[in-house]
This record gives C-alpha cells, sequence and structure tokens, in this order.
C-alpha cells in the first residue's frame, strides 16, 4: 500500500463500529488474539501501485483496532480510532510506536 507517512492532514472516514484485528500470519507474529477471529488483513491485498481507498475503507469499518501492522496502526491512528499496537519479534514495531506514534496519537496504545 502506499506509504501513509507522505498524506497529508488526517484521513476521514465514516464513524467506525466494533474491534478490528488486523494482524501478521508469518515467523514476526507473536499472535496476541488467540481465540479471536482476524479481520482480513488488507496489507496483504495489493502492492504499492494498488488504489489506497479499499485499504482504508476495510480499517475505517472498525471504532477500535488491535494489530502488528505498521500501515494499519498510522492508517488507524490518522483516523482518529482507538489504536492498539501489538509488538512484534524484533524491535522494529517498538520503535517505531515510540518515534512516530506516540508523541502525535494519544488515541494509540503499545502492548510489548
Amino acid at each position: 500500500c502506499h506509504d501513509l507517512g507522505f498524506f497529508p492532514g488526517p484521513i476521514d472516514g465514516p464513524a467506525g463500529h466494533g474491534v478490528g484485528w488486523f494482524l501478521r500470519n508469518d515467523a514476526l507474529s507473536r499472535s496476541p488474539a488467540a481465540g479471536r477471529a482476524p479481520s482480513p488483513d488488507p496489507s496483504s491485498r495489493g502492492d504499492q501501485l494498488s488504489p489506497l481507498a479499499p485499504f482504508l475503507a476495510e480499517i475505517a469499518r472498525f471504532e477500535e483496532v488491535h494489530t502488528d501492522r505498521v500501515h494499519v496502526a498510522i492508517a488507524a491512528c490518522r483516523m482518529g480510532r482507538r489504536v492498539h499496537v501489538h509488538a512484534v519479534e524484533g524491535p522494529m514495531l517498538s520503535d517505531l510506536f515510540e518515534a512516530s506514534i506516540e508523541p502525535f496519537f494519544p488515541n494509540a496504545v503499545l502492548h510489548r
């Protein structure tokens, strides 16, 4: 998906409902949603040339988002959703959260 960090301003969308779980299914995952049915991962259905609207619409459906995907976290933060970022193996996502999400989005929390 296009890097959402380069899009100016908030991302507007309709009010969402319920809780969405957007989780990795690879070696980096820590699987925080054991026993829950994860939402489809919109990050896996496209590439840098894919239209952005379907990706954003999938995330916008929810008022609360749990994710370990960088672009899902950024999009959900910019939509003003309550965001729970779940750390992955290694420091990548935790470091990104502390440097680029936590200082700017009080609607997000990191789970290690």
